[in-house]
């Protein structure tokens, strides 16, 4: 039953992810075996193929591990929800609002790519669907302005694999940390916060590097230099007032959790629904590759019920 399950997996593994995976995993395997015929600095005694499979497919040390039980506890559900704010729009409302930010500047584009696939990692976790999702819209773009096609896709393939390290949803690898290591899982947040802003600072700081050098010209504004100035202090004071509170409130959180739960969730509706009532008056303009950036202040009202589920989590 063991080799049974075991071949199984591998072939799920070659319809799911495709056979670069399932060399790696054989290679291993075959190591398990081959020991006594290494040379000296990796031989071992080997094992016998009762106590391989034992260990693989019936212990708690192989497939059915704490890898497994952390992905069926707690990544299926992060990523689940994730996928239903994106489907919901939330994806489309932060590359929206990225370009509304960042369309003007020198390689505008590009640099909203960096910005949207960072927002988006806050609600997607993955960056394979990071990429699939900004860079229909972004890679486009980025080309238009000037970037070679590798530089485009290399931007946005950067930027989204950046995105699982972007709380509070991150990768796989943050909730096996917090298992492995025994820690809560809103630690593994608060120090990632530091990295992943330091990583997209990079990427953006390269990016602008690679603007310079292919002379790119800034793209026109659609409104003025001073409005937009005031539209986007007033806008990251909200992100970063709203982000302090969420962070500095956990533990208030938690026990007002666990006294009354009714309590954070109703707040919770309350804000949700004020955000909603509050978005559904703004008039912002969908974005057309052809056109300059949409104004500022429509379009980051246009979804800011997305940001509370984010403080949710």
């Amino acid at each position: 039953m063991g080799v049974a399950g075991l071949t199984l997996l591998l072939e799920a593994t070659r319809r799911a992810l495709g056979p670069a995976l399932v060399v790696v995993a054989l290679v291993f395997l075959g190591y398990a075996f081959a020991g006594p015929y290494m040379p000296d600095i990796v031989a071992h005694k080997g094992v016998s193929l009762s106590k391989a499979v034992s260990h693989y497919w019936l212990s708690t040390e192989g497939v059915f591990g704490i890898a497994l039980g952390v992905s069926t506890n707690f990544v299926f559900l992060f990523v689940l929800f994730g996928a239903l704010m994106e489907r919901a729009g939330a994806g489309t409302y932060f590359v929206q609002v990225a370009y509304a930010l960042l369309g003007h500047l020198r390689g505008g584009p590009a640099k909203a790519a960096v910005v949207a696939s960072g927002m988006n990692g806050m609600v997607s976790g993955s960056s394979i669907a990071n990429v699939v999702y900004t860079g229909t819209f972004t890679i486009p773009l980025t080309k238009r302005v000037g970037f070679p096609s590798e530089k485009a896709g290399a931007v946005e393939v950067a930027s989204s694999t950046n995105g699982q390290l972007t709380p509070p949803l991150m990768g796989a690898a943050a909730f096996l940390m917090a298992e492995y290591v025994g820690i809560p899982y809103v630690e593994v947040i608060q120090h990632a916060i530091l990295p992943a802003l330091i990583a997209y600072a990079a990427l953006f700081y390269i990016v602008h590097l690679e603007a310079l050098k292919a002379n790119m010209r800034p793209m026109g504004r659609r409104e003025p230099r001073v409005r937009r100035f005031t539209t986007i202090s007033a806008g990251l004071t909200l992100i970063a007032v709203t982000i302090a509170g969420m962070y500095l409130g956990l533990d208030l959180i938690k026990d007002l959790m666990n006294a009354a739960p009714g309590i954070p969730v109703g707040i919770a509706v309350i804000i949700y629904l004020a955000a909603l009532t509050y978005a559904t008056g703004g008039s912002a303009k969908p974005v057309a590759d052809d056109e300059k950036p949409p104004e500022i202040g429509p379009t980051f009202r246009s979804g800011l019920h997305y940001l509370v589920p984010v403080g949710r989590r």
